[in-house]
């Protein structure tokens, strides 16, 4: 694998864990009307989902170039 591969490898790896918390950050906690609440809501889950197949991806690089690092659930 080349340098520019593993540098790509773990930069996908740093930026899946920021989208996790701008995913968390865009979530509205304003008062909105029935139909806004909803669309919001649709936004939000998107958002949720592109987060967590992101880290999926990423858990999947790290078990690639680094599986010592993973720790094993509980």
């Amino acid at each position: 694998m080349g340098k520019f591969e593993r540098a790509y490898e773990y930069a996908f790896m740093n930026q899946a864990f920021h989208l996790v918390y701008i995913a968390m950050s865009l979530q509205i906690k304003e008062e909105l009307s029935k139909k806004e609440k909803s669309i919001q809501e649709a936004i939000n889950e998107k958002n949720l989902l592109r987060a967590k197949h992101a880290m999926d991806d990423a858990v999947k690089i790290l078990e690639k170039i680094h599986p010592d690092w993973i720790v094993e659930e509980a």
